[in-house]
């Protein structure tokens, strides 16, 4: 369920962001001191932050609470979800938010954007740019290849890039 700007707006009158990145209760009662930090981590790393039996991403109502609006995506420049400090977000599109993805645990090579070509036995380079795959050829080395991937990921994915 995506929580509507207005949510936030409710959200912030009862918790605080602040420059270290976290949530603070503006409230007290007797379950809580006004200052109490607030959130949870869940099983995947994102910080959580609930008010009004909502739930809310940490980062997203940082995001809101700075700039006083939501974009499409919002990349933790640091990959690290739990940071959600101001200078490590920026507004993205879902594209370029893949772009700063780290080495899939699935890559058999251990260089992000390059497999093994089976027909070959050499090393395959394919980058993905708005939901096109680019082919940087095929490499006798692996060496040869990264060189291709980085310097395509780097041409395509601009200030996104990530090689790992």
């Amino acid at each position: 369920m995506k929580n509507k700007e207005s949510d936030y707006d409710e959200l912030l009158k009862v918790i605080e962001y602040r420059e270290d990145g976290n949530f603070y209760h503006k409230l007290g009662n007797k379950f809580r001191e006004i200052g109490d930090k607030v959130g949870y981590i869940n099983a995947i790393g994102y910080v959580f932050v609930n008010a009004g039996g909502k739930n809310f991403l940490a980062h997203r109502a940082a995001f809101y609470s700075h700039y006083g609006y939501l974009p499409e995506c919002i990349d933790h420049i640091n990959n690290n979800k739990a940071d959600n400090r101001i200078e490590n977000l920026r507004a993205c599109t879902f594209s370029q938010n893949s772009h700063n993805a780290k080495l899939s645990k699935s890559n058999t090579t251990g260089v992000k954007g390059v497999c093994l070509h089976k027909k070959s036995g050499k090393y395959q380079v394919q980058v993905w740019s708005k939901n096109k795959n680019i082919s940087g050829g095929i490499h006798s080395t692996i060496e040869e290849a990264e060189a291709v991937a980085i310097r395509l990921r780097e041409e395509l994915h601009g200030n996104f890039v990530n090689h790992g």
